[in-house]
């Protein structure tokens, strides 16, 4: 079963108190499907997965931060309310800015699908690429333009500047490579004397 996560959003309108606008909280919000822990391999370190549609799982940097054990704990948006059954290993989806952390709420499929990630075996690229293509077809009128892409393209693409600086810094430990073998292999001029 491939997983769907939707658009994360850093929201202000979760709060810990409710009604009290006051009491608002800095977290990352994810909504994703029951196997996405498993697909992407964090562990729930403390706790369970979420069982109900009320129940979410926050990481150990949003736990951290509290400075207390915040399992059982309720937080609202709006007039709902969820519990925190579950504290995940840390999920750092930007290298560029430390998180303030996650929430994971339960995917509610009505609503829309930012991304949708789906595992393969090494060697089956290509034909899951041309299955989602069949699906998407199938699925989505001619206007509708989509994009597919793997894994590691949106990691490329995130990190573009590392990548570019690791061709740069190849490139000139190459040159300093060349040169110093030229430095030690070129007549010294004590062996003129």
């Amino acid at each position: 079963e491939p997983y769907r996560r939707q658009r994360q959003m850093c929201i202000r309108d979760r709060t810990t108190e409710k009604g009290n606008e006051n009491s608002w909280i800095d977290i990352s919000v994810m909504a994703v499907p029951a196997n996405f822990f498993s697909f992407m391999n964090i562990p729930i370190e403390q706790g369970r997965l979420p069982q109900t549609e009320k129940d979410i799982v926050v990481d150990n940097v949003w736990q951290e931060m509290q400075k207390k054990n915040v399992i059982g704990m309720n937080l609202y948006s709006g007039n709902t309310d969820y519990t925190i059954c579950g504290i995940s290993a840390p999920f750092q989806a930007n290298v560029y800015n430390r998180s303030s952390g996650y929430a994971f709420l339960p995917y509610d499929p009505s609503v829309y699908i930012g991304h949708c990630y789906i595992k393969s075996h090494p060697g089956q690229q290509k034909e899951v690429a041309r299955w989602i293509e069949k699906v998407y077809r199938e699925m989505l009128p001619e206007n509708i333009t989509y994009q597919a892409k793997t894994f590691l393209d949106d990691i490329h693409i995130l990190h573009a500047l590392e990548y570019n600086l690791k061709d740069i810094i190849l490139f000139f430990a190459v040159i300093s490579i060349i040169i110093t073998c030229l430095l030690y292999t070129s007549p010294s001029p004590r062996d003129g004397l």
